[in-house]
């Protein structure tokens, strides 16, 4: 999941680039830690027809001048590892299309992670337009960073948050996780959010609280494991309130510098824990790596 040698970095030449450089590159540096110019970055723009119009000329006409925009782009940017920028066309019109456009690119190269922000729409705007990195991230088997230019500048990774329902799932992830925290030297937060009993009748407390200890054994083996390997664990048992909202309430009041999300593929399973990552991308604070299960 983080051993990442190659990572595709997905742009748009007409999007706010001061910001979104800004927050992309300092991401990537974080990423790399101590050793710079160890993994190596592909810019690529995904053009696609609903930014043209089907005169060929002015089709491009659009090109030229997202190729023009581009490479002032990245002449101002100093990274190692970062190749020339490369531009794609995608064949349908859709988000999804325009999704799969850069998947089948990204498996074509062996690509090992892709970097995307995200603009945060909210309303009729998401609606209309909907969301390339929702999309991307829910369609994937390559993992996958996320960063809101309109947030605050990525910080070094040295508190990572993982929000876990301790699920096979998740514990399959586990061990990539301990590794990377290892990596960065970085604090790791295990947050398991108990809300789902919040509900429950006052009939049945004591089989919940037989549930909650239950739960409290097992999080404290994930703390033995991570502590074997090596790694500094917080354990936060949530109680109240959503758990996409309790993720983000508490990234934001913790000086969390990276929130990583397991998203679990199957119908079902996706429709729930989907539902939590794209809530938790919508309004997170800091970079969210969404990961599926098997693609770590």
């Amino acid at each position: 999941m983080f051993k990442v040698k190659r990572l595709i970095w997905a742009v748009d030449p007409f999007s706010d680039l001061e910001a979104s450089d800004e927050k992309c590159l300092a991401f990537l540096n974080a990423l790399n830690g101590s050793q710079p110019g160890t993994v190596e970055i592909e810019p690529v723009y995904v053009i696609t027809p609903l930014q043209v119009t089907e005169l060929a000329v002015a089709t491009q006409e659009f090109k030229v001048s997202a190729e023009k925009r581009l490479e002032t782009r990245f002449k101002k940017i100093n990274l190692p590892g970062v190749l020339p920028y490369k531009i794609i066309k995608q064949k349908g019109v859709s988000i999804r299309e325009r999704v799969h456009t850069l998947l089948d690119y990204a498996k074509e190269t062996h690509t090992s992670a892709i970097l995307v922000t995200s603009h945060a729409r909210k309303g009729l705007l998401r609606s209309l337009m909907g969301s390339f990195a929702e999309t991307l991230t829910s369609q994937t088997q390559v993992p996958v960073a996320v960063v809101n230019p309109h947030r605050d500048t990525p910080r070094p990774i040295k508190n990572i948050l993982f929000p876990t329902d301790l699920s096979d799932a998740s514990k399959e992830a586990y061990s990539s996780v301990l590794e990377f925290a290892k990596q960065q030297n970085a604090k790791l937060t295990l947050f398991h959010s108990l809300g789902e009993f919040a509900y429950f009748p006052i009939e049945l407390a004591p089989d919940i609280g037989r549930f909650v200890k239950a739960r409290q054994a097992e999080i404290k083996e994930w703390q033995e494991t991570a502590k074997a390997a090596g790694v500094e664990t917080t354990a936060i048992l949530e109680e109240h309130g959503a758990t996409a909202q309790a993720v983000t309430e508490y990234a934001s009041k913790n000086s969390t510098d990276l929130i990583i999300m397991v998203s679990q593929r199957g119908p079902v399973l996706a429709a729930l824990g989907g539902s939590v990552t794209r809530n938790v991308l919508r309004e997170s604070p800091v970079p969210v790596w969404v990961t599926h299960t098997g693609s770590h």
